[in-house]
């Protein structure tokens, strides 16, 4: 895929994905955060957070947090432009503006993702802890007095409050929720053949899981083979116990009544780990789970 068509693709996949899509009042009480999606816009969790688009409206808008400790500090990161991984460079185009005593925007251009592209960012100042960035964005003959309005709107909803510590299970809840976990293994030998094994858990919000499972083998040079698969849509329903020694248990149970549990770590390195064995977690693109 080329970077050409990066927003537009954005906006696409939000529109008619169909997945997860999230409105309205969003509460993140381990972050002491709050804010309403404007009418007629709608989202997805990302890594890098929440990604709202709308029907009506080109382009996107982005809730993100930001490092600044106070508002002079978010003027000079404003001021610093903005570089990331991916070829994403924004420059501020003039000055901030002042919005109210914790929030300054300001206007940008350059490239996301190797795109053309302009942008009006809001930072916010949090009393309590981390700050929010509402980064709405579309390319330069596309981006609108509407799609600032909107960005401004969702700012404007903001509110926060001193963060609650949530119970680890639920923690573990929030990050696999809508993810997909996928095990591999594969073996081959000349001569002798091989093996191949492919589990994929996908890991719904709305408290479903899919559970797909191939395998297949090869023996001796004739190439003989052969090849098993089950899976089904909305297999059972999940969630996340603590378990005896405090560790986090993923546990699902199957329309059948069968129940799995495994336990689910994750390393310095970010990888995951079920009873010890190395699973992939994604999100999103081709390996996205299949959530409705």
């Amino acid at each position: 895929m080329t970077h050409t068509s990066f927003l537009i693709l954005l906006f696409c996949a939000l529109s008619f994905h169909g997945h997860s899509q999230i409105t309205g009042l969003r509460e993140y009480k381990s972050a002491g955060v709050s804010f309403t999606i404007p009418d007629g816009w709608f989202g997805q969790e990302t890594d890098n957070g929440l990604l709202i688009a709308s029907k009506t409206v080109q382009g996107f808008i982005l809730v993100m947090t930001n490092s600044a400790k106070n508002i002079q500090e978010m003027n000079q990161m404003m001021g610093a432009g903005i570089a990331l991984e991916g070829g994403t460079n924004l420059a501020l185009s003039g000055s901030t503006i002042k919005l109210s005593d914790n929030a300054i925007a300001g206007i940008f251009s350059g490239m996301i993702e190797y795109e053309p592209a302009k942008a009006y960012l809001i930072g916010l100042e949090n009393p309590f802890g981390t700050g929010i960035s509402v980064l709405a964005a579309a390319q330069p003959n596309l981006f609108s007095e509407k799609l600032t309005q909107a960005g401004i709107s969702l700012a404007e909803s903001v509110h926060f409050s001193k963060p609650q510590s949530l119970p680890k299970e639920k923690k573990w809840f929030n990050l696999l929720k809508n993810c997909r976990l996928t095990y591999m293994n594969t073996y081959t030998s000349s001569g002798t053949g091989g093996y191949s094994d492919k589990t994929v858990i996908d890991l719904c919000g709305q408290g479903y899981f899919n559970y797909y499972d191939n395998s297949s083998f090869s023996v001796g040079t004739a190439g003989s083979s052969a090849a098993g698969r089950s899976g089904e849509q909305n297999s059972g329903t999940w969630t996340v116990l603590r378990g005896d020694q405090g560790q986090a248990i993923l546990q699902l149970t199957f329309k059948t009544g069968e129940v799995m549990k495994a336990v689910i770590e994750i390393d310095s390195e970010g990888k995951t780990y079920l009873d010890g064995t190395r699973y992939f977690r994604t999100y999103e693109g081709r390996n996205a789970p299949d959530c409705f």
